[in-house]
């Protein structure tokens, strides 16, 4: 099996994203992806906010985290939009990223068990947004 083979995944709530055939996608709750290798600490999860309020609840959550000093805020893309990327850096030594995105009608969480990952790294850049095409983002 070729390292290049890629699975592809659309959620319904319009996020679509490639994988490496040795990974696996499951649904969790209806609004949470997972896509995960055997191996933990490789995960990539994709969350669905019901709306803005829940969003903007768990990010100042992370704001609080980054002001205790635990975690790191830049700006970032993620499927063609504008994103806010939350990083923490866990006692194994791995770094988890939190990506934050306002669509303007949709509010996504994508989360990384390790930023390091070069897998990781090929799902996220592979990440589209549907809100993306009809460029909603404020």
């Amino acid at each position: 099996e070729s390292a290049t083979q890629r699975g592809s995944a659309t959620t319904p709530e319009g996020i679509s994203f490639t994988y490496p055939t040795e990974w696996h996608v499951n649904t969790e709750k209806g609004n949470v992806y997972i896509v995960y290798r055997n191996n933990p600490d490789l995960t990539v999860t994709f969350k669905t906010f019901a709306d803005k309020e829940s969003w903007q609840k768990r990010i100042n959550e992370w704001n609080d985290e980054i002001k205790n000093g635990n975690t790191t805020k830049k700006d970032a893309r993620i499927g063609g939009l504008s994103a806010k990327l939350l990083e923490t850096a866990k006692s194994s030594g791995y770094y988890s990223g939190y990506y934050y995105v306002n669509t303007g009608t949709r509010w996504f969480e994508i989360s990384t068990a390790d930023q390091a990952s070069s897998e990781i790294t090929q799902i996220i850049r592979s990440v589209y947004l549907e809100d993306a095409a009809f460029g909603s983002n404020p």
